[in-house]
């Protein structure tokens, strides 16, 4: 195999000795290691797999690697094979600025014209610079024994060998170049562009068809690979993030137009990180022509250290001595702006508006003065903790831990159908989602209501992407479109709490809890994706909701430490949910390692403690997004929804169950501590801190 430097390259190990000697039907499975014997190094990325892929090296002359490749099964394992890879630099030679010399030609000096009997040629006095159209030549050619003379200007006629010429590499085979401009086409290789550029007026026959966009913050460090080939008959295309598909002048829109309907597999590849590989698999039909999807980077940092908002107060009221929370906050109207009302527990908030030391003093003799007053607080933000069926996307972590919910029995579905249009609807479950908003216009979900406790937006739409992200993982529509969530079209609650950069205050998620309240005997399970520093009154609100037979999931946290230290995945009624890491939606930890950790571990990045309830994956998750996109994102808020979803579907088959009776069921189907693995993703995960002992969510049983 020889290839040219800065391509990736696939290496093919699965025509290689097979160890399996039995002439058993039921086979092994069988393991692959993959490691580089010689050459200058490269990265292998997935060395455990048939295929692995590597970038190659720069080199200044050919250059080879060597790889070894050892095949073995639980019973045997086959002698070493080797693959050796040529790499080629990837520039031209140099070309010479005067030409060669060349046989059979006349004197060195183009200055004077050969002399020929009858008329020389008219040649100029150095060779012409655009080498379109020979000059003109003499009637008669000159004497010669053989051939006619060659000129600067004018190529010979040959039979057989074109000449060299001034602007062509040398040594080109076989046939003559196009044009003595251009270096002749690299033999067939997988390149990371092409050019199906058209910015011409009359583009239509490039959105004949669909079209996939994808949307990065990553210049340059990432390959991507789309199978199959939309535009020729080659298994994939590899193409990096740049605009050499389209007329966008921003390099990190990428937008593939003209293709057709059908399903497209595409991995995406990070150059400098081999552990952050995501793949997808996307359905391009009538009903989803142009999708989007954002494909960002997230670094996880600790969540140890939460911003106070400035000069804002909760202030708590005495509850034996008054709970009229609206007659108290209007006594203090002359010291700040009074943002909310809260009822139970009672109290408000209050922003200072930067009204000066004088005015701070005067509020703070108010409230120590006063008996109505319990406590006061500082205000802080909260931190968000970031298959194929009907042309719909299940994600892999879904099949890991068997909860997609076709591998329901079909009784237990049979009132799921909708006669109408035959497709999964679990509308008469309602979910509410305490996060940025939900995106109110995708196509992919059923946002039934929707509010803001967000100064500044007045709805509850997602100005950020998570809370739509968390909403498709739990309910994502049976449409044939995008992906399916846990329990599909259930309704949607859309409670806004975080502002567009992922910042929560503290009041606001407790305005929106107290909105829940309100609405208890509608909304049946709650979704809360958000760490905070403890808060006895945050926990007062939620214990409230409880007490109304509310169902809490809320995620643990990505902070790395217990989760006693934070508000609410502490409080014992919630069901508190931990991430882990899977690549490949299969136990046994044979997948891909990822930016949360090995595959089948318990997430690097999550909160742990005796509080945690149950785990789900919770890395590299694809689901809806803004607007009408579709993203991946990793964080114990993609594990919370697996579970919420979980909880909603129990609810809509069983609409009489007690909250607790869904707790229940869903503990009763998860995967204990320590079950090995058993068949394809049975089985539970390991934990690198041994701080993990939760059951791992499984599909339900539902009596």
């Amino acid at each position: 195999m020889t290839v040219q430097s800065d391509m990736l390259t696939k290496l093919d190990g699965s025509k290689s000795y097979d160890p399996n000697t039995s002439g058993d039907d039921v086979r092994p499975s069988l393991n692959f290691d993959w490691q580089q014997t010689s050459g200058p190094e490269v990265i292998l990325n997935n060395p455990i797999s048939a295929n692995p892929t590597f970038t190659s090296p720069q080199v200044e002359e050919e250059t080879k690697l060597t790889f070894q490749l050892v095949v073995s099964s639980d019973t045997a394992t086959s002698d070493p094979d080797s693959v050796t890879v040529s790499v080629t630099p990837d520039t031209p030679p140099e070309t010479p600025d005067t030409p060669p010399e060349t046989p059979d030609t006349p004197p060195e000096t183009p200055d004077t014209p050969p002399e020929t009997p009858d008329t020389p040629p008219e040649t100029p006095d150095t060779p012409p610079e655009t080498p379109d159209t020979p000059p003109e030549t003499p009637d008669t050619p000159p004497e010669t024994p053989d051939t006619p003379p060659e000129t600067p200007d004018t190529p010979p006629e040959t039979p057989d060998t074109p000449p060299e010429t001034p602007d062509t590499p040398p040594e080109t085979p076989d046939t003559p170049p196009e044009t003595p401009d251009t270096p002749p086409e690299t033999p067939i290789q997988q390149e990371f562009q092409t050019t199906v550029k058209d910015c011409g007026p009359n583009p239509t026959d490039i959105f004949a068809k669909g079209s996939l966009t994808i949307i990065t913050d990553q210049d340059f460090s990432q390959v991507y690979k789309i199978s199959p080939n939309p535009y020729t008959t080659e298994d994939s295309l590899y193409f990096v993030n740049n605009d050499f598909f389209d007329c966008d002048s921003d390099i990190s829109v990428i937008t593939l137009n003209g293709l057709d309907y059908s399903w497209y597999t595409v991995e995406i590849l990070d150059q400098y990180n081999v552990n952050n590989t995501k793949t997808f698999d996307i359905s391009l039909n009538e009903n989803f022509s142009f999708p989007t999807i954002y494909v960002f980077d997230r670094t996880f940092v600790p969540n140890l250290r939460y911003e106070p908002i400035p000069l804002q107060f909760i202030v708590w009221l005495n509850e034996s001595v008054t709970t009229n929370s609206r007659l108290v906050s209007q006594d203090y109207i002359q010291n700040g702006e009074i943002k909310f009302v809260f009822e139970n527990p009672p109290g408000f908030v209050i922003n200072m508006n930067n009204s000066g030391q004088l005015n701070e003093r005067d509020f703070m003799n108010k409230l120590s003065n006063d008996p109505r007053i319990f406590a006061i607080n500082q205000d802080l933000n909260g931190k968000i903790t970031s298959v194929r069926y009907h042309n719909q996307t299940i994600p892999d972590s879904l099949e890991r831990i068997n909860a997609n919910v076709l591998n329901i029995t079909s009784e237990k579905l049979e009132n799921a159908f909708s006669k109408q249009s035959g497709e999964l609807d679990f509308s008469n479950v309602d979910i509410a989602i305490l996060d940025t908003g939900i995106s109110l216009d995708h196509p992919d979900l059923n946002v039934y209501r929707n509010v803001s406790f967000v100064e500044g937006a007045l709805t509850g739409d997602d100005d950020l992407g998570h809370g739509s992200h968390i909403a498709g993982i739990a309910a994502a529509k049976d449409n044939s479109i995008g992906i399916l969530g846990v329990a599909p079209g259930a309704k949607l609650w859309a409670i806004k709490v975080c502002d567009v950069n992922g910042n929560c205050p503290l009041s606001s998620q407790i305005k929106g809890i107290q909105y829940v309240n309100d609405h208890a005997d509608e909304i049946d399970i709650v979704n809360l994706s958000i760490e905070n520093p403890p808060s006895n009154k945050l926990d007062k609100a939620i214990n409230e909701s409880l007490a109304k037979g509310l169902i809490y999931v809320v995620a643990a946290g990505n902070s790395n430490i217990n989760t006693s230290l934070t508000s609410p995945a502490r409080i014992p009624g919630v069901i508190a949910v931990s991430a882990i890491s899977d690549s490949d939606g299969e136990c046994g930890g044979r997948g891909n390692s990822t930016i949360g950790g090995p595959d089948d571990y318990a997430a690097s990045f999550s909160n742990y403690g005796n509080s945690i309830d149950l785990a789900a994956p919770g890395v590299n998750i694809f689901s809806t997004y803004k607007e009408q996109g579709y993203a991946f994102d990793s964080g114990t808020s993609m594990a919370a929804p697996v579970v919420a979803g979980q909880a909603a579907l129990y609810k809509s088959i069983k609409p009489s169950a007690t909250s607790d009776e869904v707790v229940s069921a869903l503990i009763n189907s998860s995967v204990p501590y320590t079950t090995p693995c058993a068949g394809v993703n049975y089985g539970h995960f390991q934990d690198v801190q041994n701080h993990h002992k939760e059951p791992l969510i499984y599909t339900l049983r539902i009596p």
